[in-house]
Parts: structure tokens; sequence; C-alpha cells
């Protein structure tokens, strides 16, 4: 919760540009930035980008992996709670 409301602060302390274009948030200045309009360290920031980085990434790869989800769709999932279900 505490964590949640940290990122939110973060989020609306970037601007609509760095909203929209992800990228520009791996300039340190920019994190700097933000982590002073949001009273958190700027290695949260980097936190927050990086957490954000890796969640591209997975669903990126998700994307790519979508005979594999298809099949998985199939089995039935129902123990690790529906995953693969539609």
């Amino acid at each position: 919760e505490e964590k949640m409301r940290k990122y939110e602060a973060m989020v609306y302390s970037m601007t609509p540009h760095e909203r929209t274009h992800p990228d520009a948030m791996r300039n340190a200045k920019r994190q700097e930035r933000v982590a002073r309009g949001a009273g958190v360290k700027p290695d949260e920031v980097r936190e927050l980008v990086t957490s954000f980085d890796k969640s591209q990434k997975m669903m990126k790869a998700m994307k790519g992996n979508r005979g594999l989800m298809k099949k998985l769709g199939g089995m039935n999932l129902g123990a690790l709670g529906g995953l693969g279900r539609k």
C-alpha cells in the first residue's frame, strides 16, 4: 500500500512526455527531479524505472509466445489461479 502511494507520487511528478515516453526516464537528471517532486529518494525512482522495464520485457516475451499460451490454455491450470484462461 505504501509502495503504491510512492509509485503514484512518482508518476504524478513526471511530465506528460515522460509518462508517454518511459525511455526518457533513463536520464539520471530526470530521475532526480522526479524524486524531489515526489518526496522520495532517486534510488526509489530508479527502482520504479527498472521494474517497469522488466514488466515491459515480460509482456513482450508473452506476446511472442502466443502459441505457447494457446497450448497452456487447453491445459487445466486451475491450481495456478486460472493462468492461461481467457
